[in-house]
């Protein structure tokens, strides 16, 4: 978010304002009578509001209406949607002291240096006692409680986690593959033959030699090479293999990647203006140009259904990835299980129990079915069992998923977990039929890990990682483009790595990763 001062004081004005009046815990008047509600997972005899340094969601039936008709806990939020400096206005009520009784934020850090310094209340107890359905989970993830827990010991939120931990996956234009004879490739040798035959053979049928095999979204080199990684062994950033740390720029595999992405870009196989154009997909696909993508399995398969109206027999599908030079199909990317966004009981909160217990409800069953699926009878229906997006819902104006966010505030940013089901459920099914491609057959990388820095370490990873990472960045893109040679710029690229941290910075990554194995 960017500041702007003037609107910046405006919203600390009105925030103090807001502030002012935070109770740390009221009952609710005016709320309809107990027999009227279901009380599923009654908390409280009496209705209880508990207050969150937060925007409303726009709809007035939401799932926190809904909670309330559960739990006979209701959530106020106190902060308007117009405020611009989310950081500041947090930064404020807590040197104010004048918290709500619920914080939310995006930044684990915030997490530990709010609740070491007293603002926030430690969870363990309380968990423990009163939060069963976290609990359990905390208890079957331990990587979860290491990434939660301070260096105090203490666990003062709970995160939003992913389920579902594919993120990207290859893509090919199949009808191109029928149209040339083959099938999509499996391995690096028969990724190279298909990408020459889509840019020589005219799958596009037009006459003349436009197309342009392989296309992404990203304009990030590391992102762009990170893609490619998975086909040579090789990675752009660090892995971790048993005990040891070692870094992918270093290692002489990752050399022989850049050399061959760069002659397929000089071949004509990429698309030339991959690290500035904009809209690829849109721009590729659209226009019948592109073959192959390496991108969200999500968004990019829904491409399916606005391109294949107008292109006469479009299917642009996932496939598996191409063996590697080791012989293993590895997917490069994944999606991190554990957020740093979360939420916090504070310790201006008179009802702490209670307010555990409602942390809790989001993790029981039905809760979790409300934070992914929204409202009961307005956007889902339990069908033998299992909740079901509603045909209306589907077909809204909104996409499904910014629908939910927005006007009913599902689980997209609180201490709540991202079903799995929920995704497929809302994903196209080309999408759906890649995703659990990619989980069937574990094509994930198998050294998916989260490390937690001390505010020392941290500090040092912000700067040298900047540095490195930079010259990085710079370097490949003048490789690929054929602006620099690879084997003749190798060696002084090594050396102005190290000249810039590049050894502390695998120091550094060295020994969270050693507290991670608890060394």
């Amino acid at each position: 978010m960017r500041k702007n001062l003037k609107r910046g004081i405006v919203c600390i004005l009105a925030l103090m304002l807001l502030l002012t009046g935070c109770s740390g815990g009221e009952k609710v008047a005016n709320v309809p009578d107990n027999a009227e509600r279901s009380l599923t997972h009654k908390i409280t005899d009496e209705p209880l509001e508990l207050t969150i340094l937060y925007g409303p969601p726009k709809q007035d039936t939401n799932i926190f209406t809904e909670a309330f008709d559960r739990t006979n806990v209701n959530l106020k939020f106190d902060l308007g949607e117009n405020n611009t400096d989310f950081d500041q206005a947090l930064a404020l009520a807590v040197v104010s002291k004048k918290l709500t009784d619920i914080i939310y934020t995006y930044k684990r850090d915030a997490f530990i240096e709010y609740g070491m310094s007293g603002a926030l209340v430690p969870l363990n107890d309380l968990i423990e006692e009163h939060a069963p359905n976290i609990k359990k989970y905390l208890d079957e993830n331990p990587d979860v409680v290491r990434y939660v827990t301070a260096p105090d010991g203490n666990i003062y939120w709970i995160p939003f986690v992913n389920e579902l931990q594919t993120a990207n996956g290859w893509f090919i234009r199949e009808d191109w593959l029928d149209k040339l004879g083959l099938e999509a490739p499996n391995n690096l040798e028969e990724f190279y033959n298909t990408m020459v035959a889509i840019k020589t053979q005219d799958p596009n049928g037009n006459g003349v030699q436009d197309e342009v095999p392989y296309f992404t979204a990203k304009s990030n080199v590391i992102s762009v090479m990170n893609d490619f990684g998975g086909l040579f062994d090789a990675y752009v950033s660090f892995r971790y293999d048993g005990d040891k740390v070692s870094y992918g720029p270093f290692e002489p595999q990752f050399k022989e990647m850049v050399k061959t992405v760069a002659k397929w870009y000089k071949e004509g196989l990429i698309d030339p203006e991959i690290f500035t154009r904009k809209s690829q997909r849109e721009y590729f696909l659209g226009n019948n140009l592109g073959g192959i993508t390496h991108e969200w399995f999500t968004s990019t398969a829904a491409f399916n259904d606005t391109f294949g109206k107008n292109i006469e027999g479009f299917r642009f599908v996932p496939f598996a990835p191409p063996e590697n030079v080791n012989g293993e199909r590895v997917e490069s990317t994944y999606r991190n299980k554990i957020s740093s966004e979360g939420w916090a009981i504070t310790a201006n909160c008179k009802h702490t129990v209670e307010a555990i217990k409602y942390f809790d409800y989001w993790w029981s069953r039905e809760g979790q079915i409300a934070a992914n699926y929204g409202v009961e009878g307005i956007t889902y229906n339990m069908v033998d069992g299992e909740p079901k997006f509603t045909e209306e819902f589907l077909t809204s104006t909104d996409p499904a998923p910014m629908n939910l966010r927005n006007q009913y505030r599902t689980a997209m940013n609180w201490g709540v977990m991202n079903l799995a089901q929920f995704e497929m459920d809302l994903a196209h099914p080309f999408a759906k039929e890649g995703m659990q491609m990619y989980l069937d057959n574990n094509y994930l990388p198998k050294d998916k890990v989260q490390l937690v820095y001390t505010v020392e370490e941290q500090e040092l990873v912000s700067k040298y990682k900047g540095q490195v990472e930079t010259h990085l960045s710079e370097m490949m893109q003048k490789w690929v483009l054929g602006n620099a040679d690879v084997d003749a710029s190798y060696e002084s690229f090594l050396k102005e790595m190290k000249s810039l941290g590049a050894d502390e910075y695998i120091e550094i990554e060295q020994k969270a990763y050693d507290r991670y194995l608890g060394k």
